[in-house]
């Protein structure tokens, strides 16, 4: 394939265009709608998708060993018992197991809330956005 049809700008008009704080504070009003949709399972999964985007906009120089700290204080592990069920019915209790049911299962939870803090203040931290206090009247 030959150059010829490529024309190269000093100046490429992306670099003209884009401005990083601008990004960061459409993503973090992306997060806050995102957190009012009144759906629970849409609110969920367009919040969390919205948070590891604004996450994503952090610099990797700047992801510090206190940012990852930060971050895996969000996860926490929790327990939740699983029961087998027969013809609709639960079968087993956590005192009468019936062929291994109920048996406890754990995930790792995320408090997105929490979660969507700290990135918001690794911004602040980095003077690409500043955090307002109330006002009144």
């Amino acid at each position: 394939m030959s150059r010829q049809g490529f024309k190269i700008l000093e100046n490429p008009p992306i670099e003209e265009s884009y401005d990083y704080a601008e990004q960061v504070r459409r993503q973090i009003e992306r997060c806050l709608e995102a957190s009012a949709i009144q759906e629970i399972k849409l609110r969920e999964g367009t919040y969390k998708a919205c948070i590891l985007a604004l996450e994503n906009l952090v610099p990797l120089d700047d992801r510090d060993g206190d940012f990852k700290n930060k971050i895996a204080e969000c996860i926490v592990k929790t327990e939740k018992l699983i029961y087998r069920k027969r013809g609709g019915r639960k079968i087993g209790t956590q005192e009468k197991p019936i062929n291994d049911s109920p048996k406890i299962e754990t995930y790792d939870k995320i408090d997105w809330n929490k979660y969507f803090m700290v990135v918001f203040n690794k911004f602040v931290e980095l003077k690409v956005t500043v955090r307002r206090g109330s006002y009144s009247g």
